[in-house]
This record gives C-alpha cells, structure tokens and sequence, in this order.
C-alpha cells in the first residue's frame, strides 16, 4: 500500500515537472520509466528497488514490463496526441482502482473506514466486528480526525506499524456500495478506448531493453 501510493506521487511529479512543454512534441513516458524502474528508487520503508527484488532476473522483467508499458503509451500518443493518451489512462485507472489513494472513491473509502474505526458496530459482518476488537485501538497514538488527514495525505506518510493495523482492520476490504459509491464500473469507455492503454501482452523475457 505505501509502496503503491509512492509511485503514484513519483509519477505525478514526473508529469508535474513536466507540464509546461508537455503538449509540445515531448515525451513524460520515458521519464516516468526512467524514473519509476529507476533500481536506485527509495521505497517507503527504506529499501531501494534493487533491494526488495529477489534477484537480478526479477529486477529485469520489472524493468521491462515498465519500458513496453511507456513505450506502448508513447507511441500512441504520438499517433492520436498525448491529451487524449493520458485521458484514457486517467479513465482507465478510475475505472479500474477506485480504492487506492487520490482515486475516484479514495476520499469516501477513507470517510467510511475511520467511522468504522471510531465504531466497530458499523461494520455489517460479525468476523469484521471482533477483528476490530481483537486488534486493539490504531497505533501511534491516533485519532479519527489525525487518521483522516493521513490517508488523504497519501498512505505512504503511514509507519510500517500504522500501515499493517489499518490493512489488518479492513480498510481495503470495503466495497464500494458501504462507501455510497455505485459498484466500479470496469466498462467505463467502450473497449475500443481502452484498448488503446492496456498493457502489452507477451512475454517481457523475450525483450530486452
């Protein structure tokens, strides 16, 4: 989960940094890649990527998989413009992973699950209300209200201890009707679209970066 939402601010500064000659020609997807393949990538818990690879081998099929993804990316936005590339990955992602943090439904998830936390009577199923009992009150010493101004921040801003409570306390097992939201809809876009931005197909071992 900290993991997760570090590379989305990674990716998110990338294209940041990069907005003022974004429309004119360049191309964010080989920084992203060269940023978020990066070995040498500070994790939230301290490692670097080289480190939380088994070996070598795994090191270079994450490498790669990253490279065809951008490079899918680039050379679509280069045929039908990058506005609407980075459009249909923004749909796609909505469509796709409402629950992680700074998506469509982060905010309502994060509502319910500290309400839940405040009152374990909340939660509908009886195993979810004695595991929150059982696991005690959140660490650290925090609040509803602190608990709240975290998660918005970005998961990654948690301690390893603070992550490990909050998952073991449900919070990505909530579905997206107990957070007044409709259920994820995975056909946001015809399939047409979306076809556009899916990730390559085939094995990344054959291809060498």
């Amino acid at each position: 989960m900290r993991a997760n939402a570090a590379a989305t601010r990674l990716v998110r500064s990338v294209l940041r940094d990069q907005q003022s000659y974004l429309y004119a020609g360049s191309d964010p997807f080989r920084r992203v890649f060269q940023t978020l393949a990066d070995p040498d990538r500070m994790l939230p818990d301290g490692r670097r990527l080289i480190d939380l690879a088994p070996d070598a081998v795994e090191l270079t099929r994450l490498r790669t998989h990253v490279e065809l993804c951008c490079s899918a990316w680039a050379d679509s936005a280069a045929v039908r413009g990058l506005g609407k590339i980075l459009l249909l990955l923004a749909c796609r992602g909505a469509a796709l992973n409402w629950r992680w943090w700074l998506s469509t439904g982060w905010p309502q998830l994060v509502e319910t699950f500290v309400r839940r936390i405040d009152d374990p009577t909340l939660w509908r199923n009886p195993w979810e209300i004695n595991n929150r009992r059982r696991i005690g009150d959140p660490p650290d010493g925090l609040t509803g209200t602190n608990l709240r101004q975290l998660l918005l921040a970005g998961p990654d801003q948690l301690t390893a201890t603070a992550a490990a409570y909050y998952l073991k306390a449900g919070l990505s097992a909530l579905p997206p009707q107990d957070c007044g939201l409709p259920p994820a809809r995975r056909r946001l876009l015809p399939a047409g679209y979306l076809g556009l931005v899916e990730e390559p197909s085939g094995d990344p071992t054959l291809i060498t970066g």
